[in-house]
């Protein structure tokens, strides 16, 4: 049974914890750069980004965050502990983010899904396909037993290009990743759209990520191979994404990857479970809260930054701080 404001009290009461208990923050990022279009909000500009590290320079303790990790453990976490997260491991990130990091002298993890490394993340291909299709017309994809139609005519006047995107990525997501891509070449094929990969949409290479890896700041998480909704997975699917892309972070940067993130922020108890079985030390969620003694090591709260000047990004990790 739904009951009704439940988010907003359990919203309102983490806040109230924050205030009680010794507790951290992870703020969860996923790419900086400038995009035309951005309709699921993934960017942070790289000037909000530099106001935002300024910020922290000034009023927070900027840890790593398997550091925080420890120090929950513990209890005795440092007042105003901060750690900062990127999800997916946009080639961006070494030409854009890093340099604004190392400027600023802030260590920071990324979570690296390895089955897009040098390609486009399956989002971001629908988005470019999106944006060449005319949501006048109709669309019909088949995949994974499910069929998406679009029938633009049956409700005229509500069916613009961001509700057919919207429409589109809830059919996609749950979806596996060779169903995902098989969808995007119906969908391109139906459209008449002809779709190339756009170099500034991909993910690291190999070589980018080794590179990545040298640097003291930097701390390579697994965020899986394909970056399925993991919990919808079975059980031997599940343990495959995980060891996988700890198997090939581990060959590929000679270090131990200790650190996991949840794609979509999607997990279940067993799924918990399995990664703290598949070795790893700690994992991070989507959900907002403090990190504190409490908190489960293995689905640890984030804070998600949106593209916001120093100020408003001030404001809002103070409520939490």
């Amino acid at each position: 049974m739904r009951i009704p404001g439940r988010k907003a009290l359990l919203h309102s009461a983490r806040l109230v914890r924050s205030k009680l208990v010794k507790h951290g923050l992870i703020l969860g990022y996923h790419r900086i750069n400038r995009l035309s279009w951005d309709p699921f909000r993934l960017a942070v500009s790289p000037e909000s980004f530099a106001q935002q590290l300024e910020v922290l320079q000034k009023h927070a303790n900027v840890l790593p965050l398997h550091e925080l990790a420890e120090a929950r453990a513990s209890g005795d976490i440092p007042p105003r502990s901060i750690a900062i997260t990127f999800d997916d491991g946009y080639a961006d990130h070494l030409s854009v983010a890093q340099p604004l990091l190392e400027h600023a002298g802030l260590p920071s993890t990324i979570f690296i899904s390895t089955g897009y490394l040098g390609r486009e993340f399956w989002w971001d291909t629908l988005t470019s396909l999106v944006s060449s299709i005319d949501p006048a017309n109709p669309l019909s994809v088949d995949a994974g037993g499910s069929k998406f139609e679009w029938r633009p005519e049956s409700e005229p006047g509500i069916h613009g290009r961001s509700t057919l995107l919207a429409s589109l990525h809830k059919f996609l997501m749950p979806l596996s990743a060779d169903e995902c891509l098989d969808s995007l070449k119906q969908l391109a094929e139906s459209s008449g759209v002809i779709r190339t990969e756009k170099s500034d949409n991909l993910a690291m290479t190999e070589l980018e990520v080794i590179q990545l890896a040298s640097d003291d700041l930097t701390t390579i998480g697994c965020h899986t191979v394909s970056h399925p909704m993991l919990a919808r997975l079975e059980p031997g699917q599940q343990r495959s994404e995980v060891m996988q892309s700890k198997q090939t972070l581990e060959a590929l940067t000679g270090h131990s990857v200790n650190g996991f993130s949840f794609p979509y922020g999607s997990q279940s108890r067993s799924s918990v479970q399995l990664v703290e079985e598949c070795g790893f030390t700690h994992a991070c969620a989507s959900h907002n809260d403090v990190v504190w003694r409490n908190s489960n090591p293995f689905c640890l709260p984030r804070i998600w930054i949106p593209d916001c000047t120093g100020n408003t990004f001030h404001k809002l990790i103070r409520r939490w701080l």
